[in-house]
């Protein structure tokens, strides 16, 4: 019988050769836990030589197994890819990561025995360093707390999960363009805890990663708090549907940023102050919606 995996790697890529022998390099560098564990390489249409380099430098690894799952590059983002490979992971503890990101050597190893120390948590993440190129940024990431992420997403880069919490409840949004925030907020919404592990213990390419449009800002925050609406204060899903509705007075807020309730008052006070405001029937936004059109 196949000894069951302790991790299981998902690796979302996209056309991003160039950081695939970084990446690689940090998993074999690990100072344990990656012999016993799987990877699931998950190709979004690439059609550079991603492939090629993986056939070539996976069984180099070391790790007990991998794979190579191949999907339609329409099917959504990076959400699309974890949601395949978390549908088929084996392993104890699941891994989902994007090329930009690589882990610091002792990542697997403290973030494992966060989980295997204390049963009562479900996830582990660590600070990370943000790699430009001249000057190393050190995000020191905070303990984790609801009220924080409702209103940021104060979650690492590389987070390590109990694979058995995957499921109809819990997977990643493909339509939601902040798909990482979007899952940990339906993971806080379901009662499940973040271990936080203050040492920087990963490292994203600051240059390379994806950076959200401005103006698709508003819109993807929006869908966060519909997704989930019963996580955020009525005054935040009353924002959240007004500005999906390109209402006048929901304004998308600070970039990254939810606004809470006191803000969204804020916002409405100040449209409602401008010269010729009056409380037209758009304000009362009923709290009762489909959302599955979000």
């Amino acid at each position: 019988m196949t000894k069951q995996p302790l991790v299981t790697i998902i690796i979302a890529n996209k056309g991003q050769t160039k950081h695939l022998p970084l990446l690689f390099q940090s998993l074999q560098d690990q100072s344990g836990c990656l012999e016993d564990s799987e990877i699931f390489f998950v190709d979004q249409g690439s059609e550079d030589s991603s492939l090629l380099y993986v056939r070539a430098m996976a069984p180099s690894l070391g790790c007990q197994g991998w794979d190579i799952v191949q999907i339609d590059a329409e099917q959504g983002g990076a959400g699309a890819a974890f949601n395949v490979g978390l549908s088929q992971a084996m392993g104890k503890y699941a891994l989902c990561l994007k090329p930009v990101v690589r882990l610091g050597k002792n990542f697997l190893q403290q973030c494992v025995r966060a989980l295997e120390d204390n049963p009562g948590l479900d996830f582990a993440y660590s600070s990370f360093v943000q790699q430009t190129g001249q000057v190393d940024q050190i995000k020191r990431l905070p303990r984790f707390s609801p009220e924080a992420l409702r209103q940021a997403n104060i979650i690492g880069p590389a987070v390590l999960m109990r694979s058995e919490l995957f499921g109809a409840e819990l997977h990643y949004c493909e339509a939601c363009p902040y798909a990482d925030w979007d899952f940990w907020v339906r993971a806080a919404a379901l009662q499940n805890s973040f271990a936080r592990i203050a040492t920087p213990l990963a490292f994203v390419d600051g240059v390379e990663s994806v950076e959200m449009d401005p103006k698709a800002d508003g819109a993807a925050k929006a869908r966060i708090v519909c997704n989930t609406p019963g996580f955020f204060e009525p005054e935040v899903l009353r924002w959240a549907l007004s500005l999906l509705r390109k209402e006048s007075w929901a304004k998308p807020y600070l970039p990254g940023i939810i606004p809470n309730a006191q803000d969204v008052a804020r916002l409405w006070g100040s449209h409602a102050a401008k010269p010729g405001a009056s409380l037209p029937e758009e304000a009362e936004v009923p709290l009762r919606t489909t959302l599955g059109s979000f």
